[in-house]
């Protein structure tokens, strides 16, 4: 079933408790091809989460440590300030992160070694659990470019900057016209049949982008979360209000192109 497009300054949505959920077998979609610069696949347990190797990211190619428990529900602001107070310590990721971390998976679907995380991932993100705050700030402005902030109140935190206002919808829809604001969310070049490939693998939905439909009167700043808030669609929002508390996926990078950080 297809979701009608919504055309309205913005579709908010709550997180409403659910039965408990069918459990199925992951599902096998077999990739168009790899990512540009892929390094060799390694995902290893450890004492409270998994180490992932060759994420590929906008700059290069990451390892990553990813927590086995969600991140107690924080303000952006409060996630931003304790990564700032403790680096060592496992923060909360931005768009980019977790799309590069659901997307190395998505590649290396046939390696059984990503049983436990895709679990643990699926889980996290589904129909009965609430939405995840990123470290990703969209800033909604009145005129000019809207601006979409990644690594958000970090010393690593940099920008993006396009026209990011259009209908809610299926990022694959047409009328939709999701990819700007898709792209910059995640910072990818990926088409957006891969980008809705990549999360209906993980949570068995099409992905579904949220945001205003119109241009703003007034500045408008918000968190992206990321969840399945229906029966038909992984939700890409940029519609929490900045003060509003969500849990959040853990990471630390402990290295880049192979060097330890």
């Amino acid at each position: 079933m297809t979701k009608l497009l919504v055309e309205d300054d913005y579709t908010e949505f709550g997180d409403t408790p659910t039965p408990p959920r069918v459990i199925h077998p992951l599902p096998i979609i077999i990739p168009a091809s790899p990512p540009l610069g892929s390094t060799a696949f390694n995902l290893e347990a450890i004492a409270d989460g998994w180490r992932l190797s060759s994420v590929q990211m906008h700059d290069g190619i990451y390892t990553f440590e990813i927590a086995n428990t969600r991140l107690p529900a924080k303000t952006q602001d409060q996630f931003a300030a304790d990564a700032q107070a403790n680096p060592t310590d496992y923060r909360a990721c931005d768009g980019p992160e977790f799309y590069g971390i659901v997307a190395t998976l998505f590649q290396n679907q046939t390696d059984p070694a990503i049983a436990p995380l895709y679990t643990f991932l699926n889980d996290s993100t589904a129909k009965d659990q609430p939405y995840l705050t990123t470290l990703t700030r969209v800033i909604w402005n009145p005129s000019g470019d809207d601006e979409v902030i990644h690594q958000f109140g970090l010393p690593t935190q940099y920008s993006l900057r396009g026209n990011y206002v259009c209908l809610d919808g299926n990022i694959t829809m047409p009328a939709t016209d999701a990819m700007t604001y898709v792209q910059a969310a995640f910072n990818t070049q990926d088409p957006m049949q891969r980008v809705d490939d990549t999360f209906k693998w993980l949570t068995g939905k099409n992905a579904y982008a949220y945001r205003f439909n119109k241009k703003v009167s007034a500045v408008q700043e918000r968190a992206l979360r990321v969840g399945v808030d229906d029966d038909y669609s992984f939700g890409v929002g940029a519609g929490d209000g900045i003060s509003i508390d969500r849990s959040a996926f853990g990471v630390k990078v402990v290295a880049k192109n192979g060097e330890g950080l």
